[in-house]
């Protein structure tokens, strides 16, 4: 998730480049930005994800210089697993947990079943800080709540009253 940047220098200071990926050449957008000052020539890929992992190559019209770039994602673990809670039927609960880092993106299930949000069930992502809250509890809503990211998974039991 962090930015990704490749600088090298050219002779003369005017010389034009072009910067490609694994041979495909890239065009300059908010996720790939490029920069000339001087003799300074660098190319900056924002929020790097895994397939951003390429051959990068900056080519003047009879030079070029190579970067290899692999980039690791950073496991999403539960720094704060969900804590068992009290639900009463037609009131509101909520199941909250924590991640090692605040880009991580979790999936909520109940019973195995990915849970979308809904009026009754809603979602919310503040920093580190993954939160399901249900209102209007039912008799049916028990069940197996867990919360998944990537790689780890922390789950409660509810069970109404």
């Amino acid at each position: 998730h962090e930015s990704i940047t490749l600088t090298t220098s050219v002779t003369p200071e005017t010389a034009a480049v072009r910067w490609f990926k694994d041979g495909t050449e890239i065009k300059a957008s908010k996720k790939c930005v490029i920069k000339s000052e001087g003799a300074s020539r660098t190319l900056t890929v924002n929020a790097a994800e895994s397939t951003d992992s390429a051959l990068y190559t900056c080519q003047t019209k009879d030079d070029k210089q190579e970067f290899r770039v692999q980039v690791k994602e950073i496991p999403v673990k539960f720094a704060k697993k969900l804590e068992a809670v009290k639900a009463e039927i037609g009131g509101s609960v909520s199941l909250s947990c924590e991640l090692s880092h605040a880009k991580g993106k979790v999936t909520w299930s109940r019973n195995g079943v990915e849970i979308k949000p809904s009026k009754r069930f809603q979602i919310r992502e503040e920093g580190i800080k993954r939160t399901l809250t249900i209102t209007g509890i039912r008799a049916e809503d028990e069940g197996e709540y867990s919360c998944e990211s990537r790689d780890d998974k922390s789950s409660v039991t509810i069970v109404p009253k």
